[in-house]
């Protein structure tokens, strides 16, 4: 199942908010109380989560006209309505059980695939029941099917939710502290969960032993390694609970006594297992695969592992084709692929006293809006990161212009065998030393990416240097100037043959003097017009060889030490 967009009206601080989730994975964000939370509470209260059928679980949202409806607004209680319209997508197959259950309870004739609905539910003090309308196919419903409609959805418990700021509940059986449940078994091992019956003890060691394997090939996402041992006590419930343990190969350690960060990170990637195993399990009448919710997965991780969980995440949610949403306070956990999947919300102040929540336009330009706010940056400052922040690849290498960046492209060319530039990721232009000034958008760049590489021309290095110093970078490993100790050789053009440069410089001696001796406009003109000439008369003249690329296998040398 996956939810495409959600409208809600007088609920809490979301008087009117409409949001849209056009993408597997989405970030919701925003400062303290600006009403993330009352998102994530007004979806659990509509459609319901996943928990196991004891009592001892927690309640689900209960919704109250007198205690949700906006505080500020001076309604006739009899008249206050709080109403929710969520648009659902249903895939044929993996949501099998409420697929069938919509198109045979509307009689709708040959469903599409997926199959979309509206459902607006509206709750008035007036009314002991709430009013329940469904659209799909073209067709509206407010009767009794609507109503079964809503009342399948909830109790289909198609949400999974996890809150990693607070203490995750644990359920105390003989002996032992059991880490959750599991919700369905497989569709290969039915077979098997039939037999337990008689063989209980063994039917659920097999079990666990597979799933084991499943989930520790799960975390070996992480850049630390865990050996995982995944338990199960003999009983026969509808929910197998299980205890987890991380190690190696000398030792295992109960999920308990490890730190937060790494519980943390472990349960939210079991919420993702889990949701991934009743996507793939067999038909039944009641499959719906779940959408992954989770509030501040970032919590107990320092920045670097924010990052590299950030992009587990979202790797994560489109492999196993399960929607997941995330309340963050970290630009690391943002989506860095699609900017419009990242919901920046605010709350407006009428006579300094805060109202309701809106949703800040993250449309277009205004893509940094998010990330401006979780580092403390004007927005403004992004727009030259752009390409930077959104690169598609999890290894970068950040070169000083454009001109820079076709040198090391044709440093690419397999051609130059041995010596060529193997580094895979994405080459990417920071126009010009001044943005690398800013201290706190370079880490963020820098932990954003598994490999991050920045060079720049040799001439600037003293500025420089001292600043990626001071981030821990090092040089050879993080970062290298580029060019020759020479006058006029202190950039990536001082790389090339005497050849090349003889000629363009022959040629252009007005170029040289403005570049030389005119106005500071003037020689910034002049020395970009001298390199795109530089660039192509090497182009035109250079063969693989140390005749032409000396200088340059000596630069992918380094870096492909450094990366590869």
């Amino acid at each position: 199942m996956r939810l495409s967009s959600l409208k809600i009206r007088n609920y809490r601080t979301l008087e009117s908010i409409d949001l849209d989730l056009p993408e597997s994975y989405a970030a919701i964000c925003g400062a303290n109380d600006s009403g993330k939370t009352n998102v994530v509470r007004a979806i659990r209260a509509l459609v319901r989560g996943e928990g196991p059928r004891p009592s001892v679980y927690p309640d689900e949202e209960e919704l109250s006209l007198k205690d949700d409806y906006p505080k500020w607004k001076d309604t006739d209680p009899s008249k206050r309505e709080i109403s929710f319209d969520v648009a659902i997508e249903l895939d044929k197959t993996r949501d099998i059980g409420f697929y069938q259950f919509v198109a045979k309870q509307l009689s709708i004739e040959n469903p599409s695939d997926p199959l979309g609905l509206s459902i607006t539910v509206a709750y008035r003090a007036d009314r002991p029941e709430p009013t329940v309308t469904v659209t799909t196919a073209g067709n509206q419903y407010s009767d009794l099917n609507a109503q079964e409609v809503l009342k399948k959805l909830q109790s289909s418990r198609s949400i999974l939710f996890h809150n990693s700021t607070e203490t995750e509940t644990r359920y105390f059986y003989p002996g032992r502290s059991i880490a959750g449940h599991i919700r369905e078994i497989t569709g290969q091992h039915e077979p098997l969960v039939a037999s337990m019956k008689k063989t209980v003890n063994r039917g659920l060691a097999k079990i666990s032993k597979s799933q084991q394997a499943e989930f520790e090939g799960l975390l070996g996402r992480l850049q630390t390694k865990y050996k995982v041992g995944l338990s199960m006590p003999a009983f026969d419930f509808g929910y197998f609970p299980f205890s987890i343990t991380l190690g190696d190969k000398k030792f295992e350690v109960p999920l308990d006594d490890w730190g937060s960060g790494t519980k943390n990170r472990t349960l939210v990637l079991l919420a993702l297992f889990r949701a991934r195993q009743i996507g793939n399990s067999e038909p039944s009448a009641a499959k719906i695969t779940p959408v992954i919710i989770v509030e501040e997965p970032e919590s107990f991780l320092h920045p670097s592992a924010q990052a590299e969980f950030g992009r587990v995440l979202q790797e994560l949610a489109e492999e196993f084709r399960v929607q997941v949403l995330v309340t963050t306070h970290s630009p690391y956990l943002l989506n860095l692929k699609e900017p419009r999947s990242n919901i920046l919300l605010r709350r407006h102040s009428t006579y300094r006293q805060l109202r309701e929540t809106e949703r800040v336009d993250t449309s277009g330009d205004n893509w940094m809006a998010p990330f401006g706010q979780a580092l403390g940056l004007d927005a403004e400052e992004f727009k030259p990161w752009k390409t930077m922040l959104l690169a598609g690849s999890d290894a970068i290498l950040l070169v000083e212009g454009d001109t820079d960046k076709e040198y090391f492209e044709m440093l690419r060319d397999q051609a130059h065998g041995n010596n060529r530039l193997l580094f895979q990721g994405e080459i990417v232009s920071y126009e010009g030393t001044g943005a690398l000034s800013n201290t706190v958008l370079l880490r963020f760049v820098k932990n954003r990416y598994r490999c991050f590489f920045v060079t720049f021309d040799l001439d600037a290095a003293d500025r420089i240097e001292k600043t990626l110093k001071g981030l821990q970078l090092e040089k050879g490993k993080h970062y290298l100037p580029i060019g020759l100790n020479a006058p006029g050789k202190r950039n990536i053009e001082g790389l090339l043959p005497e050849s090349v440069t003889t000629a363009v410089y022959g040629a252009n001696a007005a170029l040289v003097q403005a570049a030389t001796a005119g106005t500071k406009e003037e020689s910034e003109s002049a020395k970009n017009r001298l390199k795109k000439l530089l660039l192509g008369e090497f182009k035109s003249r250079a063969a693989p060889g140390t005749d032409f690329y000396g200088h340059f296998y000596a630069l992918s040398k380094v870096i492909n030490k450094a990366l590869v």
